[in-house]
């Protein structure tokens, strides 16, 4: 496929992040199985606790290692893409074009891929009327567009913002990153179960740590009133005044709350942050990667097709989704509202500089959620939870990834159409009046380096 200029504004105005997150993620990878050596090697003999600190170390311990091994499985999902294919075809039911088709509908919107993407192949589900559009890997270097029944409805009632579509499909293919997510992605399942799986972990761990010390108090119960009725056998006291002599076990239970409240529900607190603040900051620079890749495809569209995308967002494909759904369709594409504002702001510096500093910030939030873990861990192993060296720590350590990341945004506006170039032969325009964007994002981030190398 050839090189080919266009006048179009680039499909990667936004470096492709999802590119630089998977190396850092395996780089960090030897740090994470140190760590989770650690954690099991606590849990199977914990130095306070007895049974029950065992178990929630444990769970503790399992929950920290799910993170890197939920996302390195659907890092490894990726190198089979031709039996991702095969799955998605069968599921969305794809077919090659059907020949002599009466519709002109569908041969315009196939000449308008092979326009904007020269040599994409093409499938077809004309009967699906409730989708419209997806893009999908066949192999390493060639992606298919899958096109539904319902957007040769939007085209005919609506050919501007049909076209919207596909420009954002095909901003997509041009980023390169169809690969490891969009549809059947195995990454993007494992990262949208994660949170499910942190939530049902945080559960099981209060459950655990509220029934066990209430079966331990009820075995204390039993065994204090079998010794109260063997004393009073002894006695040769009357049954009434054994029964009237024996606590019952709510008034025992009672008793045992408070002692309960003050050991045990902080630590199950703590545990329960430590989890979710783990979880979350292995989580995030990830959906924010994502989230930037459906941004820049917005803006691709709306730049080729002004306002038409903005018409076809406004109504909310998923009202009819349960609400779960909803929730796990949050990890790969953002909330409408927020895509709206972005939209409304597609052309002009502002927008581009907000887009440009999501994954940065995403990055430095992850930096905080670390922290929290690290103080959190602290308190649970009765450590000085020291919040200025738990900042130090992490901040020193990201110093060198909010610099690189800077580098990669200073000179973006100048590899962004090679990029396009290298992984699919369309080259695209960047504009120079929105230098000056990349640079100030750049400088921004740069500055985030400068306070990690400064308090190092």
């Amino acid at each position: 496929m050839a090189s080919e200029a266009h006048p179009l504004t680039s499909s990667a105005a936004v470096p492709p992040w999802l590119w630089f997150w998977i190396p850092l993620f395996l780089f960090a990878l030897p740090g994470y199985v140190e760590l989770a050596t650690q954690d099991f090697a606590a849990a199977l003999d914990p130095p306070f606790g007895g049974s029950i600190a065992r178990l929630l170390l444990i769970l503790l311990a399992v929950l920290g290692v799910l993170p890197p091994v939920i996302l390195l499985a659907g890092i490894a999902g990726t190198f089979a893409p031709g039996w991702r294919a095969r799955s998605i075809e069968r599921r969305y039911r794809l077919v090659d074009p059907p020949q002599n088709y009466p519709s002109a509908a569908l041969s315009e919107v196939i000449e308008f891929l092979h326009h904007w993407s020269p040599g994409t192949p093409v499938k077809v589900c004309l009967t699906d009327v409730r989708k419209l559009a997806v893009v999908y890997p066949t192999s390493f270097r060639k992606m298919t567009v899958g096109v539904f029944g319902g957007l040769l409805l939007l085209w005919r009632r609506d050919r501007a913002a049909g076209e919207a579509v596909l420009l954002h499909e095909l901003a997509h293919l041009r980023q390169g990153e169809v690969l490891f997510v969009h549809a059947g992605s195995p990454l993007v399942w494992g990262v949208q179960k994660l949170p499910w799986i942190v939530t049902a972990v945080v559960i099981l761990q209060f459950v655990v740590g509220v029934m066990l010390p209430v079966s331990i108090f009820w075995m204390e119960w039993q065994e204090m009133a079998a010794s109260l009725h063997a004393q009073a056998e002894a006695a040769s006291l009357p049954p009434e005044m054994i029964d009237a002599l024996q606590v019952p076990f709510s008034s025992f239970l009672s008793e045992k709350a408070a002692f309960f409240a003050h050991a045990q529900l902080p630590a199950l607190a703590l545990g329960a942050v430590t989890m979710v603040s783990w979880a979350a900051a292995a989580w995030v620079a990830f959906v924010a990667a994502i989230w930037c890749l459906e941004f820049n495809a917005d803006r691709f569209a709306v730049c080729a097709r002004p306002s038409a995308l903005s018409i076809w967002l406004a109504d909310d494909p998923s009202g009819q989704r349960p609400w779960w759904r909803k929730l796990d369709d949050l990890v790969t594409h953002p909330p409408l509202s927020l895509r709206r504002l972005l939209l409304r702001h597609a052309e002009d510096r502002v927008g581009l500089l907000a887009l440009l500093l999501v994954f940065p910030a995403a990055y430095l939030v992850r930096l905080v959620l670390l922290i929290v873990w690290g103080v959190a861990v602290s308190f649970s192993v009765e450590l000085d939870p020291s919040v200025g060296s738990w900042t130090r720590t992490y901040f020193t350590s990201g110093a060198n990834v909010f610099a690189f990341t800077a580098l990669v945004l200073l000179l973006w506006p100048f590899l962004a159409g090679h990029w396009e170039s290298f992984v699919a032969g369309v080259r695209g325009y960047t504009s120079p009046r929105f230098f000056p964007v990349y640079w100030a994002s750049a400088a921004a981030t740069l500055a985030i380096a400068a306070l990690g190398w400064i308090i190092a």
